[in-house]
């Protein structure tokens, strides 16, 4: 559930993320009565695909530069705890 809750608010689309079964109820409620709720759909599923090759969930070179800056830094802390 974290990760589907980090993929979503990655793109974009955090506000059908419910921290409660309580809250998932009422969201799901409230999208199954909206009015509103198929134009609001359909303009997510026109948009989705660019959204999400926008975020951070799609950028794998960010990612992989972001994880060896994290090993360098481990790296580095290696050879301090052991000089």
């Amino acid at each position: 559930s974290r990760t589907s809750a980090s993929i979503l608010r990655a793109g974009g689309l955090g506000s059908f993320v419910a921290s409660s079964l309580e809250e998932f109820i009422a969201m799901s409620v409230r999208l199954a009565t909206a009015s509103t709720t198929p134009a609001e759909l359909q303009e997510l599923r026109v948009g989705m695909r660019d959204r999400l090759r926008g975020s951070a969930v799609c950028d794998t070179l960010g990612f992989a530069r972001k994880m060896e800056g994290i090993y360098e830094i481990c790296w580095q802390q290696s050879l301090v705890d052991h000089a």
